[in-house]
């Protein structure tokens, strides 16, 4: 073999190395982007998944938000059902001890009422006793001036009266 054999074999084996460096060069280039890429397209979905998660939470977050504003609002109602309740109970122990007071009002006027009847009962008696006009309970004529009428006659209902007899 002669030299310029060998030297074109040598240049032959240089320029197939040199054409395989230039394509592993080319894929190994085309390999990192390709892994690249797909990197990026992991941390494009983890974001949308970690937004997705993120919208949900604050979701949940108003939802918590709008329980405890209802909540807030039943215990703000509770509480004025309560005070109305208080209220009604106050008043009606207020009606209630207004009653007993009139009641005991009505009892004593009722008495006093009584008495005065009574009373007044005890001076027409009186008067009609005092009274020589006045005919007695057994029928007797009117006396005389000169007559005197027993004191101690029976109790007998009053022959004038203005009102209801008791």
């Amino acid at each position: 073999m002669d030299t310029s054999t060998i030297l074109w074999i040598v240049v032959a084996v240089v320029a197939v190395l040199l054409i395989i460096a230039i394509v592993w060069g080319r894929t190994s280039r085309s390999r990192k982007e390709r892994v690249l890429e797909h990197q990026r397209e992991q941390a494009a979905d983890m974001r949308r998944e970690g937004e997705a998660a993120a919208l949900e939470a604050q979701r949940r977050e108003a939802e918590v938000s709008r329980a405890a504003a209802d909540a807030k609002q039943q215990d703000a109602k509770a509480a004025a059902a309560e005070a109305d309740a208080a209220s009604a109970v106050a008043d009606a122990e207020r009606a209630r001890v207004d009653a007993e007071n009139r009641r005991r009002e009505s009892q004593v006027r009722d008495a006093d009422a009584h008495a005065a009847r009574a009373e007044a009962d005890e001076r027409l008696r009186e008067a009609d006793l005092a009274d020589p006009d006045v005919p007695d309970d057994q029928g007797t004529p009117p006396r005389t001036a000169d007559e005197p009428r027993p004191m101690d006659a029976p109790d007998s209902r009053p022959r004038r009266t203005d009102g209801p007899q008791v």
